[in-house]
């Protein structure tokens, strides 16, 4: 656990030194406070997403499918962040209702805690971080 991690994170709660720690717990857990995109998506869930987009699929040369197949079958975890090389692959074959479509399926909501990096955050740990988190 890295405690001035946590303790920053507090601080930014706008009335952090009047929140209880059994609230700041809440705040700092709460697993809809932040949206982000998700870093990678389950190949499955990226076969489901080209497929269901029939026209599209059909209009794939097979070269194309071919690299699209080479890409899922690589890992379970598919990297699509912005920049990757699968990313980039995926962009340049797929067609526009498919790419909408997988980046409607990106957005993740998340804890503030897992957003800065920490995995949950349990009783007695923000006591811990306002006290010794230097």
């Amino acid at each position: 656990m890295d405690y001035l991690v946590l303790r920053t994170l507090i601080e930014t709660h706008p009335t952090h030194g009047a929140t209880s720690d059994a609230d700041m717990l809440v705040w700092v857990n709460d697993e809809t406070a932040v949206t982000r995109d998700q870093e990678t998506l389950s190949n499955a869930e990226i076969q489901d997403i080209a497929l269901a987009e029939t026209a599209e699929w059909d209009a794939l040369s097979d070269a194309d499918r071919a690299t699209f197949g080479q890409i899922i079958a690589i890992r379970d975890q598919v990297p699509v962040t912005v920049g990757t090389p699968t990313r980039t692959s995926l962009q340049a074959i797929l067609g526009s209702n498919t790419k909408a479509a997988l980046g409607a399926a990106l957005p993740e909501d998340v804890s503030r805690a897992a957003d800065v990096g920490l995995g949950l955050i349990r009783e007695g740990e923000v006591t811990f971080a306002r006290t010794y988190g230097d």
